[in-house]
């Protein structure tokens, strides 16, 4: 992940709960990285890439359906759904 401005970082998290202006898929799975990365839990990089690869099929389901990342996110990282 690139460091962000703080103006970046408050949008972003202000973002959770919203299906963003994603070009692509992998824009979706990125914003879904930064979530695990910043949750609670502490994902490192590492983790949350081993996440995303083994909920790829959620994952690419959910950006079908629009789902917000941040919700996505919450749903694979601490197995609410």
């Amino acid at each position: 992940m690139n460091k962000e401005s703080d103006a970046d970082t408050a949008a972003f998290e202000l973002s959770w709960d919203e299906f963003g202006d994603y070009k692509n898929v992998e824009e979706y799975i990125s914003d879904i990285g930064k979530w695990l990365v910043r949750s609670t839990w502490h994902y490192s990089v590492e983790q949350a890439d081993r996440i995303i690869d083994s909920e790829k099929a959620f994952i690419c389901k959910s950006y079908s359906e629009k789902k917000p990342a941040g919700d996505v996110a919450m749903d694979i990282g601490y197995c609410c759904g």
